[in-house]
């Protein structure tokens, strides 16, 4: 009799671990992944046409056998003082990229927009640069959402015969 109580309180405890999300993610575990690096960390635009506006790659390590999608991403800036510029936030952009879960992973985006050039271009304040932080959206296998996130900065575009702050 004793032995059969020993199979129903095992069974009642595992199910209660089980449905407390415990086992969860021990089964079904989380991605683990960095960003590793953000190149070019400093954008310069040279000419202000939307497609002439340069990209960003931002490269992924991942730590964990995991496959994974990345969702979407968002931008949001903010000037070198830390106030934030909403005008020009990109909202949640969906983004189909399908990852190995391996190092070096890259996605290419484009954080200086036409309206960071609009700004630029009638505010009459030293607001260079402005901070752009990309937040990345991504789904692994097992249904787990992850966030990671990138900066760079943005600097007043450089167009032949204007002058504007370089980088240090």
């Amino acid at each position: 009799m004793g032995h059969r109580w020993t199979w129903v309180v095992a069974i009642v405890i595992g199910g209660a671990v089980f449905l407390s999300g415990c086992i969860e993610k021990t089964v079904l575990p989380a991605v683990l992944v960095t960003v590793a690096k953000v190149e070019p960390y400093d954008l310069i635009p040279t000419a202000t046409e939307t497609s002439a506006l340069p990209t960003v790659d931002v490269t992924l390590d991942f730590e964990s056998a995991v496959p994974t999608n990345l969702r979407s991403y968002s931008i949001t800036y903010r000037t070198r003082a830390g106030q934030a510029l909403p005008e020009l936030t990109v909202p949640e952009t969906p983004y189909q990229i399908k990852f190995s879960p391996t190092a070096g992973q890259v996605v290419t985006l484009r954080p200086y927009t036409s309206r960071v050039v609009d700004l630029y271009e009638l505010t009459p304040s030293a607001i260079s640069p402005i901070v752009a932080t990309i937040r990345l959206t991504l789904e692994d296998v097992n249904g787990n959402t992850v966030f990671r996130e990138a900066t760079c900065r943005l600097f007043k575009p450089q167009v032949s015969g204007g002058s504007g702050p370089t980088p240090p």
